[in-house]
């Protein structure tokens, strides 16, 4: 009984599988929960963990067929304890079984730019991205001696009539697994610009080698960079206004004061608040993934 059971639940189980796009499937809401209450519809009551212990024995086999990755060690963090099931699963799949006719009809007549795109062209795998593919080839094939830099999104309405096509490219984050770059292009990212105020506007000897500092209010901006012109302590005083640092795009035009003024540290000096202690925690944050210095408080100096 409990076989024929666990061939029913497999059978829905690779009905599910079928119907997914993506590969890795959140077991409790994909899986459990509705195979649970396709059993009550049908009139089929029973034990909840006994089912629960019948799905991972099917998952377990799938495992052995090869149809999904290996299961995470039962000790991990990443399972249930209630159902005692593996939070997600991975599915295997034959990508070249699933090969789109014109995807690889484009891929095999398109003469392909031979620097770049004769190398990223087989490694594309959907269709809508070989429209933005074409149009690479086309700039790079007739790409003049020597062409103006332009700004992402002045390059992207040049070339594919969507100024926000390369919204998501940064420095040294290109196209196509990182295998095109923005320089590839001729253009360059241009972050959000950030409010400030240096210490001197062509003395480099007075802003280089001296510390920024973020102000999160308007007012106590004025009062900081009045303050500036007298102690000389900052490289500049740059206005944070509220949360608006804690983003990527911002983060990114930090970054770039940092260099233009060699500044040795960046604090930050904001309210006695929540938001006050949150928004340098969020912006330390994506310095972090960026691979730079959390910010330091700003206290007394």
């Amino acid at each position: 009984m409990d076989q024929s059971v666990e061939q029913a639940i497999k059978q829905q189980v690779l009905a599910i599988f079928a119907e997914l796009k993506n590969k890795t499937v959140n077991v409790e809401e994909v899986l459990y929960q509705p195979i649970k209450q396709s059993r009550k519809n049908l009139g089929v009551f029973g034990d909840d963990l006994k089912m629960a212990k019948q799905l991972l024995a099917v998952l377990k086999s799938l495992v052995e067929e090869s149809q999904i990755k290996p299961l995470l060690a039962a000790k991990s963090k990443k399972w249930n304890k209630t159902t005692g099931l593996p939070e997600t699963v991975v599915l295997i799949r034959d990508d070249s079984k699933q090969a789109n006719p014109e995807l690889e009809r484009i891929k095999n007549e398109t003469a392909w730019e031979p620097t770049k795109m004769a190398a990223i062209a087989p490694s594309i795998t959907k269709l809508k991205d070989t429209e933005m593919a074409l149009a690479i080839n086309d700039y790079l094939k007739y790409r003049p001696a020597n062409p103006d830099r332009l700004p992402t999104r002045e390059r992207a309405l040049q070339l594919f009539g969507d100024e926000k096509a390369l919204d998501n490219c940064r420095e040294n984050k290109g196209l196509f697994n990182n295998q095109l770059q923005l320089s590839d292009l001729d253009c360059f990212y241009c972050p959000e610009p950030l409010p400030f105020q240096p210490l001197a506007l062509f003395d480099k000897r007075l802003t280089s080698n001296k510390p920024l500092l973020i102000v999160e209010n308007a007012n106590t901006y004025y009062s900081c960079c009045q303050a500036n012109q007298q102690l000389q302590q900052f490289s500049a005083i740059v206005y944070g206004k509220g949360n608006r640092l804690s983003s990527e795009a911002y983060c990114d035009s930090l970054a770039v004061l940092e260099a233009q003024f060699s500044a040795t540290d960046v604090y930050y000096f904001g309210d006695m608040d929540t938001d006050g202690f949150l928004i340098p925690q969020r912006i330390s944050a994506i310095r972090k993934q960026q691979g730079q210095s959390p910010l330091k408080p700003y206290i007394k100096h």
